[in-house]
């Protein structure tokens, strides 16, 4: 099977071919099986060092290659992926997936790597960690995947410590093995699919889709056509209209009155270990540490910065003086939840002063902290740095997954590039995870051979610039009865830290002003506003959290989404001091624009009923009070610390929340003003619309060069 999808007429279409082979077997009544198809997923490319992973990049097939399964339906389904492919690449792919799979067969699963992905998952499924999404609605789901099919097996999926006790012991058997020959060498129920890129398409179906509309148009009477204008008028006319108060009233809502005053207590305690100020948050956990390791980077130039995300994604997964990548990669699920890697950077809402920081996230059991603390000292100390083919390797994978990051959400790429125009930080958010971050990636890849070795010398230098006493913080989340256990450990890695003699450069970030749009292969649009109001001494109140919701239930929905057509449109108005808007799937442009310019308008002629004031509150207090797991709360904690937020802050915001009336959200009207009174525009959108609209850019370039 061959399809196509569309890329834009600049595009080079080498190496922009997706591979799949899926297949499909059993159903939802093998309770284990899901969790089987997920230790394949990983022993075939979820693990750096995974065999089929590496034969197929070894071979030229794509610059990423990964497995998926998805046992949410009737009939699980389990495929194979390239990304990044040709379409001469066909044969050659499912030649090597058929003989890994043969081979696999024959020589048995490394069975460490099993066994560490089946700890990690043990954990995470004891943890029950499911980030922002409330803990209801992912059991729910999980319920879903059995329980739509047969009503005795609702809690199939949700009772999995037995399977994973039953998976743990078959590990060191030939069950895994058998079931890999049951469900694909002997299975034929499977499919091959390449998409391969197409210049062009994009107006191909445009104009296929106004030829269309022509010819039905054409064959109407011209009363038909009378009609449907008619209907359109009517529909806009029923979309304006507002819903009837009567009916609104048999809605039972919450009062503000019903809402808790108080904010939450502040849980930071502020230690000092060996010179290092170590943050504590007295939170229950069920037994697991949550550790962080902030290391601060301001005294690195801006030059080598930009390398600080790729380090943070290639460290942990290379090999050091002691380990292979793959051993260390199975180390680190069977001892540890997870220990990430991430460059980052934040805003004191006092002071402006911004800083950015190298960030590592540990969770474990207080059972593991020694062998926990000896894999971090491995990574960090002895990870071998130069291996030319990994960091190839890696940066191909860095690469795609920029490009995708760029493709899939290009509302948050807009929204970062537009702010960016005119604010530090966010000017390093998009060199280090935005549009910035992914062409400086791509320039580097397509010089691969001599880049590496500068990509070397960077990681070289920067390792002992970072790793060092004087630029540690530490937040650890952990009930108080557990808070000192970590003390040895801690003092031991801290002494460890380098401590050689470095050159401290010049913390130095200029923003580039100019409105863009950037051109995709869609046919919609992402359209993005952004400003500021600090500059002009205007202060941020709690008043501005009711009408970010005002915007997403009222005028932004409204007109936007319900008139305008677009899928979503989302406001932010953060203690910083910055305005920003930005729509999602929007078939508009200057429409779009047009109704944001008259937000400052309708902000200062705002009025509703108490009623809907009521409702406005309460949906400004449900976002500030979502419920939290223990690691989201303490690092809520850290940041509140490290943003200079204190409890007062915060309980100041919820009473201009709980107390906001009318007069106060129009009083608003002189920051959006202020704010949008220089515009701030990025457009991510198809060919056509930015072509059309291209006087609101200074430039237009390509999304994905």
């Amino acid at each position: 099977m061959v399809i196509e999808y569309p890329i834009t007429e600049n595009e080079d279409d080498e190496d922009k071919t997706y591979l799949n082979l899926t297949y499909c077997f059993s159903d939802y009544s093998d309770k284990e099986l899901p969790i089987v198809l997920r230790a394949f997923e990983y022993a075939f490319s979820g693990n750096p060092a995974a065999p089929l992973r590496k034969a197929l990049l070894d071979a030229g097939i794509g610059d990423e290659v990964y497995a998926s399964s998805d046992c949410s339906i009737k009939q699980n389904l389990f495929g194979f992926y390239a990304k990044g492919a040709n379409a001469k690449d066909k044969d050659e792919f499912l030649r090597i997936i058929e003989e890994e799979l043969k081979r696999t067969i024959e020589e048995g699963f490394d069975k460490k790597t099993l066994l560490a992905f089946l700890v990690r998952e043990e954990f995470k499924y004891r943890e029950a960690d499911f980030g922002r999404i409330p803990k209801g609605l992912a059991y729910g789901l999980d319920l879903l995947e059995s329980w739509l099919y047969d009503d005795s097996l609702a809690l199939f999926h949700i009772e999995c410590l037995e399977s994973y006790r039953i998976l743990k012991e078959a590990v060191e058997s030939d069950y895994f093995e058998k079931l890999l020959k049951k469900y694909f060498i002997e299975n034929n129920h499977s499919i091959f699919c390449m998409a391969v890129p197409r210049k062009g398409l994009t107006n191909k179906k445009e104009n296929e889709l106004a030829a269309s509309l022509k010819e039905k148009k054409d064959s109407l009477s011209d009363a038909k056509i009378d009609k449907i204008i008619e209907d359109t008028k009517a529909l806009k006319e029923y979309q304006k209209a507002p819903d009837n108060p009567e009916n609104l009233e048999k809605i039972k809502l919450l009062k503000v009155s019903d809402i808790k005053k108080e904010t939450k207590k502040d849980k930071n305690s502020l230690y000092d270990i060996k010179g290092v100020e170590f943050l504590k948050q007295d939170i229950f956990t069920s037994g697991i540490a949550y550790l962080t390791l902030i290391f601060n980077v301001n005294h690195l130039s801006l030059e080598h910065i930009r390398f600080l995300p790729m380090l943070a994604n290639m460290l942990g997964r290379m090999d050091t003086k002691e380990l292979t990548y793959g051993d260390l990669s199975n180390e680190i699920k069977l001892y540890s939840g997870g220990m990430n890697m991430s460059f980052n950077n934040c805003r004191n809402i006092k002071t402006r002063k911004i800083n950015s920081y190298f960030e590592i996230n540990i969770k474990f059991l207080y059972e593991n902290k020694k062998k926990v603390f000896e894999l971090l000292s491995d990574i960090l100390f002895d990870s071998i740095l130069d291996d030319k083919e990994k960091i190839k390797e890696y940066l191909s994978e860095l690469k795609s997954q920029g490009e995708s990051m760029l493709v899939s959400s290009p509302h948050t790429v807009a929204l970062t590039r537009a702010t960016s125009y005119y604010d530090e930080m966010f000017k390093m958010n998009d060199i280090s995870m935005g549009i910035d971050a992914v062409r400086f990636i791509s320039e580097l890849e397509k010089d691969s051979d001599n880049s590496v070795d500068r990509i070397i010398s960077e990681f070289k230098m920067l390792v002992p610039m970072i790793f060092r006493k004087e630029n540690l913080f530490i937040n650890l989340t952990s009930p108080k009865e557990n808070q000192d256990i970590l003390d040895d450990e801690l003092s031991d890695f801290i002494d460890k830290l380098y401590t050689n003699e470095i050159k401290k450069d010049n913390f130095e970030v200029k923003v580039n002003k100019g409105n863009e749009g950037f051109i995709f292969p869609g046919q919609v649009q992402y359209v993005a506003l952004s400003g500021e109001y600090y500059s002009k001494g205007l202060k941020y109140s709690g008043a501005f959290n009711v009408l970010r919701t005002i915007m997403a239930y009222d005028y932004l929905w409204n007109n936007v989404r319900v008139e305008g057509g677009a899928y979503g449109c989302f406001a932010n108005f953060p203690m910083s001091g910055i305005c920003s808007i930005v729509s999602y799937r929007d078939p508009h442009i200057n429409n779009t624009l047009r109704i944001y310019r008259e937000l400052q308008e309708y902000v200062d002629n705002f009025d509703c009923s108490d009623r809907q004031m009521n409702q406005f509150i309460i949906g400004a207090i449900s976002d500030i009070d979502l419920p939290q797991t223990a690691s989201i709360e303490g690092k809520s904690n850290c940041v509140y610390y490290m943003t200079g937020v204190k409890e007062e802050d915060r309980q100041k915001v919820r009473d201009e929340i709980l107390n906001c009336t009318r007069e106060d959200i129009r009083t608003l009207s002189e920051n959006i003003k202020a704010a949008f009174s220089i515009e701030h525009i990025c457009v991510v959108g198809a060919e056509a619309k930015i072509n059309d609209n291209k006087d609101l850019f200074d430039e237009v370039l390509n999304l994905v060069e």
